[in-house]
């Protein structure tokens, strides 16, 4: 069967606005569900949160990333949940060279 082409450009969802792949994490991960976790900032809140991770993101840019020590380097969020608060910090990758990393994969 033939496929149809398309007389529209595909476009993104104007609920999302992207994402990206994480390193590590040290919450417990169920394998069996593959649900995200929300997380909601009022207006004033995401705009500290961008500017917070514009200025690390920022600093890392400067870094040369020829040098394995500096791609090494990358952001991390660190989420205190009593406090309702998200800290953006400076961290050293565990997987530098390898983001979508499994488990199981970990000793190839």
């Amino acid at each position: 069967m033939a496929k149809k082409k398309r007389s529209e450009l595909l476009r993104k969802s104007d609920t999302s606005f992207g994402s990206a792949f994480y390193d590590s994490t040290n919450l417990p991960v169920d394998e069996t569900k593959r649900s995200g976790f929300q997380i909601r900032l009022r207006l004033e809140d995401g705009l500290k949160l961008q500017l917070s991770l514009q200025q690390a993101l920022w600093e890392l840019n400067r870094l040369d990333q020829r040098s394995p020590r500096s791609r090494e380097q990358g952001v991390a969020l660190t989420f205190f949940p009593h406090q309702k608060r998200i800290m953006v910090t400076h961290g050293v990758l565990k997987y530098p060279s390898r983001p979508n990393l499994k488990k199981n994969e970990s000793d190839v």
